[in-house]
C-alpha cells in the first residue's frame, strides 16, 4: 500500500497541518507522521508514528510548542509505549 500525505491550509495560505497515513493509520518511517502549525507559521506540534503508534527510536516522539515558540510538551515513545527520558536512554544504550 502507498503512503498517503494529507495537507490542509489556513485561509491566508499558511499550512495548518501535514499528515501521513498507511492503511488508514498514521505512519511515516522517514520523519514526523503529523505536523501542525499556528496561523502565524509557528510550529505547534509534531509527532512520530509507525503503524498507528507513537514511535521514534531516535528521540522524542511527540513535541508541542506554544504560539510564542516556547516548548509546551515532549514525550518519548517506542512502539506505542510511553517512556521517561531515563528509560529511553537506558534502552537506547542497550541496543547500541
Amino acid at each position: 500500500m502507498k503512503l498517503q500525505r494529507y495537507k490542509k491550509f489556513y485561509y491566508n495560505g499558511q499550512i495548518e497541518r501535514e499528515e501521513y497515513y498507511l492503511n488508514g493509520r498514521r505512519h511515516n518511517p522517514d520523519g514526523p507522521a503529523c505536523k501542525y502549525w499556528y496561523d502565524n507559521g509557528q510550529i505547534e506540534h509534531e509527532a512520530y508514528w509507525l503503524n498507528g503508534e507513537f514511535h521514534n527510536p531516535d528521540g522524542l516522539a511527540s513535541k508541542s510548542w506554544y504560539k510564542n515558540g516556547q516548548k509546551k510538551h515532549e514525550a518519548y515513545y517506542l512502539n506505542g509505549v510511553h517512556l521517561t527520558k531515563k528509560e529511553f536512554d537506558e534502552l537506547k544504550s542497550k541496543i547500541k
